[in-house]
């Protein structure tokens, strides 16, 4: 059902609610498969104040989860999609421990949850059946935002990110630091003059080992892209 709202907001249809990457970390957050987290006591307002300001962007309906026995104090979703939500817009696992008190094996645990479940969420809307031909296009958009999104949860970054992490070695720490210096595509790093190169090697925690590793690993990205 969420999924379908999703197709139709793309397509036009629904000009009340607003898709976004929370839209769907919120959605599977909903799902019986998710180990939802609950919220603390300190934390009920920030939740509450997340949750009246993306109630616009939820796919499901209080009434909708509570006709499907699913209903559960909605903060506890707002708790499990923010969570979601803070990693993959860079906050560190520290800070996700003291801002919303999970802990990084728990953490770990909804990302491979995630992970799957956005997943399955592009196989089920891949095999929809139907014959609208007006949600084909919004069909295969949505796929695209499901492919991003999922990338995004493995590798806890934004999507500025996402092709430098697609280099072995490069987590988005690194990505985020060789972002600083303009370097944001495999095309940029490989585009390092000598100079550049030794001025990252000189930065706390590289060395030019490192960054020899880095530029190697990105050719073989980049002949691998052309080869597609």
């Amino acid at each position: 059902m969420g999924l379908r709202k999703a197709t139709e907001i793309i397509a036009g249809l629904d000009d009340e609610t607003t898709l976004s990457p929370y839209s769907i970390l919120h959605l599977i957050a909903t799902v019986p498969d998710f180990m939802v987290l609950w919220p603390r006591k300190p934390e009920e307002k920030l939740l509450m104040t997340k949750r009246l300001a993306h109630e616009g962007h939820e796919l499901v309906t209080r009434d909708l989860l509570m006709a499907s026995n699913l209903d559960l104090d909605p903060l506890v979703h707002t708790k499990s999609a923010l969570t979601m939500e803070d990693w993959i817009e860079e906050l560190s696992h520290r800070g996700i421990e003291q801002k919303l008190g999970v802990a990084p094996g728990d953490l770990r645990v909804r990302i491979d949850l995630a992970d799957w479940l956005l997943y399955a969420s592009k196989e089920i809307t891949r095999h929809e059946e139907g014959d609208d031909a007006l949600l084909q296009q919004p069909r295969k958009q949505l796929i695209e935002m499901l492919d991003e999104l999922r990338l995004r949860i493995i590798n806890g970054c934004r999507p500025d990110l996402l092709e430098l992490v697609s280099i072995r070695g490069v987590g988005r720490v690194r990505a985020r630091h060789m972002a600083k210096y303009g370097v944001r595509t495999v095309d940029d790093v490989l585009e390092l003059t000598e100079k550049d190169q030794q001025r990252l090697a000189d930065e706390w925690g590289w060395s030019r080992q490192l960054v020899d590793g880095i530029m190697e690993k990105a050719g073989k990205v980049r002949r691998a892209l052309r080869r597609r």
